[in-house]
């Protein structure tokens, strides 16, 4: 009879031990959590950039990040693409952010290299080390930021006097005796419309240039008695100025505007 009782506490180690595995496996999991990058969310804004040609359009781009804790040091580091158009090549910019505190940064790149020359257009990467920040990983993930080249449109204004209209045309009698009578003032630089049953239209031409086009219009005027009833349109290169008369319209021109776009390089 004494051999199965050696038996039975065999199984009763065997038993022990399986548990003490089982129990040891989330201990381990746990350390493999805290392996959390502290740098995090990088964006570029914008991208792509133009920062070859200094005009105030996207002449540099705005590289954010945030920190999950304190950092001792910080360093923003950009690459070229490899020969796959990849992450990551040659480092061809080294800036030091110092010491930076928990939460949300940014840091603005204006496309140069470390030397301060401009690099060529293409596709670049940057990266934030995270000195002192965390116990298993300093550097960030990459994030994509380009430089390009392109031609743009960009808008602009012009003003000219009520009275600086180049024609009119389009002029018809909506009911029988009906006309419309159009007027320059030389002292207040003012165009005067009076209709009585019918329309007409008043053209200011602008002199723009090829690649320049009329994108809106806006006229400074006085309604006077009768009140002016109009209608604005442009073509790309004239702003319109319909005046209707249902019965009578009158119209105090002082100003002509014009919002127009043109092409840049950059």
């Amino acid at each position: 009879m004494p051999i199965p009782i050696v038996m039975r506490r065999t199984a009763c180690s065997l038993v022990a031990l399986s548990l003490i595995v089982v129990v040891a496996a989330p201990a381990s999991a746990t350390s493999v959590a805290t392996a959390v990058n502290p740098v995090s969310g990088l964006s570029a804004t914008p991208s792509p950039f133009y920062p070859l040609v200094h005009d105030g359009y996207r002449d540099d781009t705005r590289i954010g990040f945030s920190l999950a804790n304190g950092t001792d040091d910080t360093v923003a580091h950009v690459f070229a693409d490899d020969v796959y158009g990849r992450c990551c090549g040659a480092e061809v910019r080294t800036a030091p952010l110092g010491a930076l505190p928990f939460g949300a940064h940014a840091w603005v790149w204006d496309g140069a290299a470390g030397d301060g020359s401009a690099l060529p257009r293409g596709t670049y990467f940057v990266k934030i080390e995270a000195v002192g920040a965390g116990p298993v990983s300093t550097m960030s993930k990459a994030q994509k930021a380009e430089i390009a080249r392109g031609v743009i449109r960009k808008t602009a204004t012009r003003l000219k006097h009520g009275s600086a209209y180049a024609r009119v045309g389009d002029e018809r009698a909506t009911a029988r005796g009906g006309q419309c009578l159009i007027s320059r003032s030389a002292a207040s630089h003012t165009a005067h419309v009076l209709c009585a049953n019918a329309e007409v239209a008043i053209y200011w031409r602008w002199g723009l240039k090829p690649g320049q086009r009329i994108r809106s219009v806006s006229f400074g005027i006085d309604g006077g008695y009768y009140g002016c009833h109009k209608t604005l349109r442009h073509t790309p290169t004239q702003s319109i100025l319909h005046v209707h008369a249902p019965p009578t319209s009158e119209c105090a021109i002082a100003s002509a505007r014009i919002r127009y776009s043109y092409p840049v390089h950059v």
